[in-house]
């Protein structure tokens, strides 16, 4: 009698899941890192048009015809599968790339600096997460969720410690972007060898943005910059001119995170999460409005003010949709690390020796 074999349903669907084996990850996990990898080497390769759209392996050989061209190109497709800037690569276009604060060339020196990196946004990344658990360990801090609103709160309270959490989210998001990025940087400077300049930085102080142009267009990171123009700006604004374009851009973006918050098997809501990104693009558009008929642009206090407390209207109702999925509650540190934690209590007990040695 054969044993029954999961299928993709039991492996990736929201109502059961199994634990990732051997055999799941041969079945479901490899094949499209395969197919991924293949493409990273025949998109390099002249002639193999035909190959990449039927994207079969099996005729991989056929691109074995110039053997030192096939080694560099099996070589670079690593650096294709987690390149979505495409730095050093002819693709991008339009790319905004911040220039680093300590720039070396020395790998030895970008490792360690990277390494610094990792733990200070890794730390980050802990002490907003914890601090949003802390908040409300029974609700939107535990496994099973809860909303950010409060009723119980006066409306005033409730709505300011929603933004705060919103804000604390922002935070937490920025930090854990960084440190995988860190990470992975690492790992490709250590083993494949790459330089520090293929690894520039990867945001540019979006703290520092005083509209919603700035914030979108340069300083947040741009690893979907070219997903959002092929499935977004290009097709839109090819149909409905240039704010189609710009329309379908953060279209493609919100759908895309819709897809990310339903993955965890629990929540989505079409209309509060892509409504967050549809209603970025009506900023930028009022944005636009308000250059043209004052022939200034947005920006100074006013115009952080006015980014800033756009993004609060409407992110606090995203983050509300994380909060009910139990996003707070499961999100950790690889092994469960809780370094803010540790590191809070390490200062307590200096503190008290110090506080008992004083009296």
């Amino acid at each position: 009698m054969k044993a029954m074999q999961p299928s993709v349903d039991d492996v990736f669907g929201a109502s059961q899941k199994i634990g990732l084996t051997r055999t799941t990850f041969l079945v479901y996990i490899l094949p499209p890192l395969v197919c991924l990898y293949v493409m990273g080497v025949l998109v390099q390769l002249k002639g193999t048009r035909f190959y990449r759209l039927a994207l079969l392996p099996v005729l991989v050989w056929f691109s074995w015809r110039d053997s030192e061209s096939v080694y560099t190109a099996l070589w670079n497709a690593w650096d294709l599968m987690v390149n979505a800037r495409g730095i050093g690569w002819n693709w991008p276009q339009g790319i905004v790339v911040p220039k680093p604060t300590f720039k070396t060339d020395s790998r030895v020196v970008f490792v360690f600096l990277s390494a610094a990196r990792l733990a200070l946004y890794a730390l980050g990344f802990d002490a907003s997460l914890q601090i949003m658990r802390r908040l409300s360990p029974d609700t939107f801090g535990s496994l099973d969720g809860g909303s950010l609103f409060d009723h119980t709160l006066p409306p005033l309270l409730e709505l300011l410690r929603a933004v705060f959490v919103s804000s604390l989210t922002a935070c937490m998001a920025y930090f854990a972007i960084q440190w995988s990025y860190q990470l992975i940087a690492i790992v490709c400077i250590i083993l494949f060898q790459q330089r520090p300049s293929q690894w520039p930085p990867l945001f540019d102080a979006p703290w520092k943005s005083t509209s919603l142009t700035e914030l979108w267009g340069r300083r947040w990171h741009q690893m979907m910059r070219e997903l959002l123009v092929t499935l977004g700006i290009r097709p839109f604004g090819y149909l409905f001119g240039r704010l189609g374009g710009l329309f379908g851009a953060f279209l493609v973006s919100g759908v895309f995170h819709d897809i990310e918050l339903r993955s965890f098997g629990r929540g989505g809501n079409f209309v509060a999460i892509v409504g967050f990104w549809v209603m970025n693009s009506v900023g930028v558009v009022l944005e636009r409005l308000w250059t043209k008929q004052t022939g200034r642009r947005v920006g100074g206090v006013w115009g952080r003010i006015w980014t800033f407390g756009w993004l609060a209207l409407w992110g606090v109702w995203v983050v509300d949709e994380w909060a009910k999925a139990g996003r707070f509650g499961a999100l950790s540190l690889p092994g469960d690390m809780e370094p803010s934690v540790v590191l809070a209590s390490v200062i307590r007990s200096i503190y008290v020796k110090v506080f008992l040695t004083l009296q």
